[in-house]
């Protein structure tokens, strides 16, 4: 007995070793052509043209259709397909790195907890607690370059280490693949001031200063040891642009929102110097611990003495490992910035000792 050939749909008989889909009909081909067309004149804004030749830039140029994150800023993937044509997908940073959380509320804090790991001494990478990539840097001749490329903190196509007057002469010269720029300038009395600025493609204008940390240390008696202080500076008005350079090309802002570091007082029980870090958070003692208000909260002293009235707080979890949380007034890549100033307090020099009375003008 043989047995009957297999018919498809299609009329036609098919091999007895043929276990796929029948081949299309030329009128089914035809319409799957035009779907194709008609979906990459969307992705492309170019009328009849496939989609792979979309896909096959964007692979070029590193880009990939990244999954939903679950980070708590929200989404961060790069989806302006025009900008990559006109070359200025390198000034891209998400807006959700840019705005800061929701104000707070009595019943709705609006914190957003990370964790900063420190595999190496120059190497920095900010994740959410999930895990999700947020940001990364290294540390080449003491800047601090950013980037929000998961590959950079791996990488080793960085510049040489070079001297810089300050981060805007550092931020001319980053690389392509960097966002941000973290570099101590000369202050008052020549002492460090650590300045976040944006990189842009416009490398002849000044670039705006997001961020600014000056460091200061306290001689405690009883512990003789230095108490590290830090006093930050933010822009009042939130960054709202995309692009770097649409961020610097927007006017100064002349008020900015103080911030302060809280100094750990002498806990008699325990012996040693301690400061309350609020939602358990931080399980290690270390010097790069910070408590950071805003000027009116240290003022109040019932806020003073609460820890959910921070802004930011920076503390040891494990070995390389460290807790960051931040809310309003913040963004990420400003706590970004602020943690790595932190981390690099130790390696400045010319970081001025000042008397606990101007530390704490509040009490």
């Amino acid at each position: 007995l043989v047995e009957p050939p297999i018919r498809h749909e299609s009329g036609a008989a098919a091999s007895s070793q043929s276990f796929g889909r029948a081949r299309p009909r030329p009128r089914q081909r035809a319409r799957r052509r035009r779907e194709r067309q008609r979906f990459g004149s969307r992705l492309t804004g170019r009328p009849g043209l496939s989609p792979r030749f979309g896909m096959a830039a964007l692979a070029l140029a590193g880009f990939k259709a990244a999954p939903p994150s679950k980070s708590p800023v929200g989404p961060i993937a790069f989806e302006d397909f025009e900008a990559l044509e006109a070359g200025q997908s390198h000034e891209f940073v998400s807006p959700a790195l840019l705005t800061p959380s929701p104000v707070p509320t009595p019943r709705r804090p609006n914190w957003v907890p990370c964790r900063v790991s420190r595999p190496r001494k120059d190497r920095f990478e900010l994740r959410a607690e999930d895990g999700a990539f947020m940001l990364g840097a290294r540390v080449v001749g003491g800047v601090c370059y950013v980037s929000t490329a998961e590959a950079f903190v791996a990488s080793t196509r960085l510049p040489l280490p070079r001297p810089f007057a300050d981060a805007q002469a550092a931020a001319r010269a980053a690389p392509k693949n960097v966002v941000a720029v973290v570099a101590p300038r000369e202050g008052r009395n020549k002492a460090p001031v650590f300045e976040l600025v944006l990189v842009s493609a416009q490398r002849g204008r000044a670039a705006r200063p997001l961020c600014e940390v000056r460091p200061s240390s306290v001689w405690c008696d009883r512990q003789g040891a230095e108490l590290r202080r830090l006093a930050i500076a933010l822009p009042e008005s939130a960054p709202t642009a995309h692009y770097t350079h649409d961020w610097n090309s927007q006017p100064t802002a002349a008020t900015r929102v103080a911030l302060h570091s809280k100094l750990p007082v002498w806990n008699r029980q325990l012996g040693c110097l301690s400061l309350h870090f609020g939602r358990k958070r931080v399980r290690a003692s270390s010097s790069k611990n910070f408590l950071v208000y805003t000027a009116e909260a240290l003022r109040d002293p019932k806020r003073r003495d609460d820890a959910e009235a921070a802004v930011f707080q920076l503390g040891k979890l494990a070995p390389k490992t460290f807790a960051l949380d931040f809310r309003h007034p913040m963004s990420a890549l400003q706590a970004f910035g602020v943690a790595l100033a932190a981390f690099r307090v130790k390696h400045s020099r010319g970081v001025p000792r000042i008397s606990r009375a101007e530390a704490e003008p509040y009490k």
